[in-house]
Formats: C-alpha cells, sequence, structure tokens
C-alpha cells in the first residue's frame, strides 16, 4: 500500500479441498433424492489480483478484483437434481468492484457487483445455479455506540438451472431481488 496515495494492490493464491459430507454419501429421501456413496473429494486451486483506491481524505473508495479458480471434482447436484455428482473439471473467473462512500464517520453506503462465468470444463457448458451477475447495495448506520443499523437490497441475475423433466433438462432461471 502506498501511504501517499492510499492505494492497495492485493493479490493471492490458494488451494482448496472439501471432502463429501455424510448426508452428500449416506442420506436419501426417496423417491426424490438419493445419495451418492460414490463421490470424489474436491479440489482446487485459485488466484486473485486487485487494487483499491481512496479518494476525498477516505470519502470514497473504490476496488475492482479479477479472480480465476480451477476446480476437480466439484461437487455438485446433477441435472436432474435428484442426486449429487462430481463435474470432473471445472472453472469459475470473472471481476467483482465495488464503490463505498461515508459521507459522514456514522454512514456508509456500499454498492457490489459481481460478474462470473462458470463452466464445466468437460462438457463445456454453464454450471448449474450459478448466476453471471450479481449486484448489492448496502447501507450502515452507526446510530449510537450500541446500535448499528443495516440495510441491503441483493440483486442477481437469471441462472441455468436442471430439470426433472427429461425433454428439457436445461431451464433457465430468472434472477431475483432481494
Amino acid at each position: 500500500m502506498s501511504s501517499e496515495s492510499g492505494t492497495k494492490l492485493k493479490a493471492s493464491v490458494g488451494t482448496g479441498f472439501k471432502a463429501p459430507t455424510l448426508s452428500e454419501l449416506f442420506q436419501s429421501f426417496p423417491p426424490f433424492f438419493f445419495a451418492n456413496p460414490d463421490l470424489k473429494p474436491e479440489s482446487s486451486v485459485g488466484y486473485d489480483l486487485g487494487i483499491e483506491q481512496g479518494f476525498g481524505g477516505g470519502l470514497v473508495r473504490i476496488g475492482t478484483t479479477g479472480f480465476y479458480n480451477r476446480i476437480r471434482d466439484l461437487i455438485t447436484t446433477d441435472v436432474t437434481g435428484t442426486t449429487y455428482a462430481n463435474v470432473g473439471r471445472a472453472s469459475t473467473d470473472g471481476v467483482e468492484g465495488f464503490v463505498a462512500y461515508q459521507p459522514v464517520k456514522q454512514l456508509t453506503l456500499r454498492l457490489d457487483y459481481t460478474y462470473t462465468e462458470a463452466t464445466d470444463d468437460v462438457l463445456h457448458e454453464e454450471l448449474l445455479r450459478r448466476p453471471k451477475h450479481k449486484g448489492n447495495l448496502n447501507a450502515t448506520w452507526q446510530a449510537t455506540h450500541a446500535l448499528l443499523l443495516n440495510a441491503s437490497v441483493l440483486t442477481v441475475s437469471a441462472w441455468v438451472d436442471g430439470n426433472r423433466d427429461f425433454s428439457i433438462p436445461r431451464l433457465d432461471a430468472p434472477g431475483i431481488q432481494l
């Protein structure tokens, strides 16, 4: 970080591991959902690089980060939504950014946005249930020392979803706003 400019450069590399849960391996709810005792553990390697910059003596702060994750044996539900399955190779990459504004010490407004590409690298298809666009507007007010009020609006774009009707195996699910 440059103390003169308030610039922060960030980078990271990490690995991940997730063993299947006992529920994923053994807990079935026939005839609607079935466990999969053959699930393999999931592993991943991820990279990101970002920058943040303050303006106006800390009144405004902006930042952006690019990311990439390579995943082996991703644990997810299958396209029918009736069991868990491994996706042999998958990747996610994208960019996220934010703008934060603090007009007074007690109030912070923040807008976040994330764009994500999530791909099954074996079938060359979008991964299920992962929206490309996600946005969040958050307001935080420290009313008193003991009282913090927070309000958020979250929105996500449409995403590809599975379908138990095999005549249409993949659907476009609508986006939501909360």
